[in-house]
């Protein structure tokens, strides 16, 4: 599809999404739903606390809890952030490509 500019000019020409680049984009997001869901659970068994008490401060179900920490479930932004303020955690540290301060020397995540 060409699109014109408002001064009449053409721009630069957009392709429609490929199957391929659409399967990448999904795998991207699994990979960053698995990646914080090791971090959550690295940061509770660090705490030494339980999915039962991380559930109950995030106002979440115990499932719910253990399906994230295990990358089953890609949680919506709201139940990252509960999960990620229920461990003490900001936000930068569990969207964050780099390994927090608290996870070095750790594998896997």
């Amino acid at each position: 599809m060409k699109v014109k500019s408002s001064h009449g000019r053409k721009s630069a020409q957009r392709t429609e999404p490929t199957r391929e680049r659409v399967a990448a984009v999904a795998r991207r997001a699994e990979w960053w739903c698995r990646l914080v869901g090791r971090r959550f659970r690295a940061r509770r068994l660090a705490m030494g606390r339980s999915h039962e008490w991380v559930a109950q401060r995030a106002g979440l179900s115990r499932q719910e809890v253990s399906s994230v920490e295990r990358g089953l479930h890609k949680p919506w932004l709201d139940t990252a952030l509960r999960i990620a303020f229920a461990l003490g955690l900001a936000p930068g540290e569990i969207f964050s490509a780099r390994k927090p301060a608290w996870m070095q020397g750790r594998r896997g995540c």
